[in-house]
């Protein structure tokens, strides 16, 4: 009887990665939650927007005749701007998620064993580091996925304020994408001005680049013990 050859436990993993991982291109992105995600928000902002226009002109006026039409569309908007929030606390969620894996990678490659497996994304970085001994800021697009850590955290922890330790140099944006962006120390982020699709398909990119050169190492292990 001839015997199957079964898959390496890490190609296992490499398959859930790949399946569950953040979307790294236009296919990928267009099929995904983020994309539905993204959609459903703008639907319904403009459809707030457009029945507030529809609105008679005598019910835009509160009982001391103040105009209040502009209230409900700052409030709409407000609204869109914590959706859009939600949704980049979502994708960083998401990417911490992700980090057993690499881990379980990493051990099932038998390139480095890890007893802590926690989602620190500066254990991570430092664990990772050790692995593929390169810097993680070194890969493409790490200072986006780093924005995207910062971004959830202003949310969660300063209100939406972007707030600068200047002892925290890992806790600063990007200066290149503060300027892109618009984000200003002490002042209230604009998620819903965020470019939210290239902020999904760069963290796609990053973690796959990683998990390629992961790869990479653990067949020159398996081929230097064959």
């Amino acid at each position: 009887m001839r015997k199957i050859k079964t898959r390496p436990h890490w190609e296992r993993i490499l398959r859930l990665i790949e399946n569950e991982s953040v979307p790294y291109d236009e296919m990928s992105y267009g099929i995904s939650n983020y994309s539905n995600w993204l959609d459903r928000i703008q639907i319904g902002e403009k459809s707030e927007l457009a029945w507030l226009e529809k609105l008679p002109k005598d019910e835009l006026v509160d009982e001391n005749g103040e105009f209040i039409y502009c209230d409900d569309v700052g409030n709409a908007r407000d609204l869109s701007n914590i959706m859009y929030a939600a949704f980049v606390v979502s994708l960083w969620c998401n990417i911490e998620n992700s980090f057993k894996w690499y881990y379980d990678l990493i051990g099932a490659g038998n390139l480095m064993q890890f007893k802590n497996k926690d989602n620190n994304f500066g254990n991570f970085q430092k664990n990772l580091e050790a692995v593929i001994g390169v810097p993680l800021n070194s890969l493409n697009y790490y200072h986006k996925v780093n924005a995207a850590r910062i971004l959830n955290n202003c949310f969660k922890h300063h209100d939406g304020v972007y707030i600068i330790d200047q002892k925290r140099k890992h806790e600063i944006i990007a200066q290149t994408l503060c300027l892109d962006w618009k984000i200003e120390e002490g002042r209230y982020i604009n998620y819903s001005k965020l470019p939210h699709h290239d902020l999904v398909i760069s963290c796609g990119c990053f973690f796959r680049d990683l998990s390629d050169k992961i790869i990479g190492l653990i067949k020159l292990k398996e081929s230097s013990i064959s």
